[in-house]
């Protein structure tokens, strides 16, 4: 799983920007959020960063002395490395691999992730890690997604992510943590077509990433492969389905979580 999440996200490093139009807004959202509670920090340890949407505003909105960028592509290390071009005076180093399973680099008072824990095979597990190996009053700060997620491609094929339930991630963070903000919403972006709905997953790395069965045609898996057969019949469910006025919806569902290390 996490080798195609790679190759997907790889493959839309050229058109993520512009089509993270949510992803965006999730990323600004949660960075206001933190400034509002710590502005100042020693060691920031952002998680998943992909292009560089949330580097952008915790750079902009923070200051800190030593900044490390993790992803799993190590494609994602030249398009984050424009962004701190423009911030010449910032300590940074870019850290390539799952962040799962690699150590949360020592003295560091804030993990922050934006739109990536959703691809975590064990987020409750990892939640509890970040815990035990950060010092008191650290902040982890992140965005999720919740079970609405994508509801409506979801919904026409069958396939996507298993999403935590908000109740779950608190139990997590509970253990090592005082949440000091929690919020969630749904943002919902509108396009012209179905096929626009498609075109826009593909940018941002989405692609339908899932391993449930398509609702399409019970032999087929729902891989990231559309076929022909498959676009139309995408494209008249979805009509059928969630068409108003001509306008076709697409839901996301972040979940926002900052919590203080407690002792």
């Amino acid at each position: 799983m996490k080798n195609l999440i790679e190759r997907q996200f790889a493959k839309s490093v050229r058109t993520y920007d512009y089509a993270a139009i949510a992803q965006k807004q999730i990323a600004d959202h949660l960075t206001d959020q933190i400034q509002l509670i710590r502005k100042k920090f020693v060691k920031i340890y952002e998680i998943g960063a992909g292009t560089g949407l949330s580097t952008h505003f915790l750079l902009k909105k923070l200051s800190t002395e030593q900044f490390i960028v993790n992803d799993l592509c190590l494609e994602m290390e030249k398009p984050v490395s424009h962004i701190f071009e423009s911030y010449s005076e910032q300590t940074w180093t870019f850290l390539a691999g799952n962040a799962e399973y690699l150590p949360i680099p020592s003295g560091t008072d804030l993990v922050v992730s934006s739109s990536s824990f959703q691809w975590f095979s064990d987020l409750e597990s990892f939640l509890i890690k970040t815990g035990k190996n950060l010092k008191r009053d650290s902040i982890l700060a992140f965005s999720t997604f919740g079970p609405k997620n994508l509801y409506e491609c979801k919904a026409v094929t069958g396939a996507g992510l298993h999403y935590l339930n908000p109740d779950n991630i608190d139990h997590a963070m509970e253990l090592s943590f005082e949440t000091v903000y929690g919020f969630e919403e749904e943002i919902t972006l509108w396009f012209d077509s179905p096929l626009e709905v498609i075109q826009h997953m593909k940018q941002t790395g989405v692609n339908s990433l899932g391993n449930r069965k398509a609702t399409f045609d019970d032999s087929e898996t729902a891989d990231t492969i559309w076929t022909p057969a498959k676009l139309k019949k995408f494209e008249e469910v979805y009509q059928k389905e969630f068409e108003k006025e001509g306008k076709y919806p697409l839901t996301y569902h972040p979940i926002y979580r900052i919590g203080l290390r407690k002792d």
